[in-house]
């Protein structure tokens, strides 16, 4: 770390207000590090956005694969008045977890490696953005 993020707290703070200091933020791409020299940052995390549409009542529909390398996964229901309902690594019906009309779910530190089942009563639209780690 650098000179500027190094922890010691300060004596009425649980904190070192230092270690949010945005003098080098998140690093990004192109960018220096503290002693001048290139940063080799390289953002390894692919992201595919997939848009389902899906049948009133079919059976549970797999719209992903098991992917060991995902590292996050958004699931909204496009639709106003149906229910989106879920299954990871199960096939999905109505006891599975629930999205409602317009709403979404993130699963960013608990992304789940196993396939992915959407189902719903009515015919409706879903969006999943996926996230991986790439090579």
């Amino acid at each position: 770390m650098g000179r500027d993020t190094k922890y010691r707290s300060l004596p009425d703070q649980p904190y070192d207000p230092r270690v949010t200091a945005l003098d080098f933020p998140l690093r990004p791409p192109i960018s220096r590090n503290p002693d001048g020299t290139p940063d080799n940052f390289r953002n390894r995390n692919l992201r595919n956005t997939t848009p389902i549409q899906l049948v009133g009542g079919a059976a549970g529909v797999r719209v992903l694969p098991a992917n060991p390398r995902r590292t996050g996964l958004i699931i909204q229901n496009k639709d106003a008045a149906a229910t989106l309902f879920v299954g990871y690594g199960v096939q999905a019906d109505i006891n599975s977890f629930q999205i409602a009309p317009g709403g979404s779910i993130l699963e960013d530190f608990t992304a789940p490696a196993g396939e992915v089942y959407l189902f719903s009563t009515a015919n409706i639209q879903a969006i999943l953005i996926d996230t991986s780690r790439g090579f």
